[in-house]
């Protein structure tokens, strides 16, 4: 299996190796391993600098090597098979393993005259690469409950049992073997489903970067059921640990919330307002699950939009999380919130959503939805595209706006001015594609059908006016014809519109509302 190594991680070292001494710290090491890797940073740094480039595993010889390293530097590191894939079986059934693994190197430690110091932020660096990238280290739910029941209730027995009681039906248990199978079940079901899965390599990149510097709160736009599947995805094919996912608890129904849970799923009741006990447990789970590192997935939505536009916020987890932050907030003030935004050609759910804006009752939502994707993958949905925003920090937010969280009316305006900030993040980070494009067009010509020509001839004028205040995507960037004439053939394949002999195109009326 091929070993390989990430941008920054190759930038860190080669820093180092320009410092002095270098150091790398890993979790554990074999000799087979060590081997691997010299031949692996020979081929990057050459022979020379190979030699001032010592490894070694997190155990009793650590002390000495960091003592032989002073004046060096120090990295933590970490190897993203053991997450992805530690059977052969596994490398030969999902894609998504056959790239081998993965050399992560975190943000070196300068080593001075006192080991104990540059021992204790090594291991703290080590820990975080690992949960970035290997393990969450999620407590246990039962060693939770235990230690938020005594938090939130100590002098009040009835209380504590309660707590522990909702910190049981909460709490996840993130099992990277359940995790791994989601993998692979996943790459089948979204090769069938898709015709792609497109993100940005950079944008990746540097949500690593800022996952270095403390716990992310993923806040994904909300279209389909099968968004809580493709951000993890996403974030477990580039050797990322995927986030604990907040779910409402009508997701919990027997077998798979169990599935769900070891999945990384924690379930939540819709409201708790009026409950202070339980907001109290809320926050304090999510407090223990920040502070130990653990990213964290939230719909700011709060359901799912039917319209494919963004709905207006729901202030609940941002609250909590801003409750969490105000019982730790040196520790947390690196936690961010990441807007992602997540954009099908065609949403899975279209039919219902349809019928749902024609008057249709809203059904409420439940895990056994997922249950009909297998009868979806005989349709075609396009392409699926994932655009991460720019990271907010909840110390940096607070700090530039002043804000006071022990004033409750303050906490409530700026708990409310944060969620419309992210809302506004997911809207930056989206972009226009093709197949927007066209139909923005074809349902400005009202029932008019129009020639191919017209429509790319439109679509360029459409497209010039959106650039000065939008993203386009990097098909339309690099050929609008040949992206307007793809999505032309997808909505005709999908039966989405009407040809006309012998090139014009519209949308018949009944199936208006499934383009808007």
């Amino acid at each position: 299996m091929s070993l390989r190594i990430d941008q920054g991680s190759e930038q860190r070292l080669r820093q180092a190796l320009t410092d002095g001494r270098t150091l790398l710290v890993f979790e554990r090491l074999d000799a087979q391993l060590l081997k691997r890797l010299r031949q692996l940073i020979g081929d990057l740094v050459g022979p020379e600098d190979l030699k001032r480039v010592r490894m070694v595993g997190e155990g009793p010889r650590l002390r000495g090597e960091l003592a032989a390293a002073t004046g060096g530097t120090a990295l933590p590191a970490t190897l993203t098979h053991d997450w992805l894939g530690e059977h052969l079986l596994e490398s030969f059934t999902n894609p998504i393993l056959q790239k081998g693994e993965r050399l992560g190197i975190g943000h070196g430690v300068t080593v001075k005259d006192d080991i104990e110091v540059a021992l204790h932020d090594v291991r703290d660096r080590l820990a975080r690469e690992q949960r970035l990238h290997v393990s969450s280290g999620a407590l246990t739910p039962k060693a939770l409950a235990a230690s938020i029941a005594v938090e939130v209730a100590p002098d009040h027995e009835d209380n504590r049992i309660a707590v522990r009681k909702m910190v049981l039906e909460m709490a996840a248990k993130q099992n990277k073997r359940i995790v791994r199978g989601f993998a692979t079940m996943l790459d089948r079901l979204f090769n069938t489903m898709f015709a792609g899965l497109d993100s940005h390599p950079e944008e990746l990149e540097n949500l690593r970067e800022t996952a270095r510097q403390g716990p992310l709160i993923f806040c994904p736009s909300h279209r389909s059921h099968v968004d809580y599947l493709v951000l993890s995805y996403v974030l477990v094919s580039v050797g990322m640990i995927p986030p604990l996912v907040a779910a409402g608890e009508n997701m919990n129904i027997f077998p798979l919330g169990s599935m769900f849970r070891g999945g990384g799923a924690f379930y939540i009741r819709r409201s708790f307002r009026d409950d202070p006990l339980y907001r109290a447990t809320f926050a304090a789970y999510l407090r223990h699950l920040l502070l130990a590192g653990i990213s964290i997935e939230f719909f700011p939505e709060g359901t799912r939009s039917r319209t494919g536009k963004c709905m207006p916020p729901r202030f609940g987890m941002v609250s909590a999380i801003l409750d969490a932050y105000q019982a730790a907030p040196s520790a947390l003030s690196t936690a961010a919130f990441i807007p992602v935004d997540i954009t099908y050609e065609k949403v899975p759910e279209i039919d219902a959503h349809l019928a749902e804006r024609e008057g249709a009752k809203k059904r409420r939502e439940s895990s056994l939805d997922l249950l009909k994707l297998p009868r979806l993958l005989t349709n075609e949905f396009g392409k699926v595209s994932v655009r991460f925003g720019a990271a907010i920090q909840i110390g940096e937010f607070l700090q530039r706006e002043g804000a006071n969280l022990d004033d409750t009316e303050q906490k409530r305006r700026f708990t409310s001015r944060l969620a419309y900030k992210i809302l506004g993040g997911i809207a930056q980070a989206s972009e226009v594609s093709a197949t927007g494009l066209v139909a923005g067009v074809l349902l400005a010509a009202e029932e008019r059908a129009l020639s191919r020509d017209e429509i790319i001839q439109r679509c360029r004028g459409l497209a010039t006016v959106a650039s000065t205040s939008v993203k386009l995507s990097a098909e339309l960037e690099n050929d609008l014809d040949a992206s307007v004439r793809n999505a032309l053939r997808f909505f005709a394949r999908s039966e989405l519109i009407q040809r006309f002999p012998p090139a014009h195109w519209r949308v018949p009326p009944a199936l208006r509302g499934k383009l808007v």
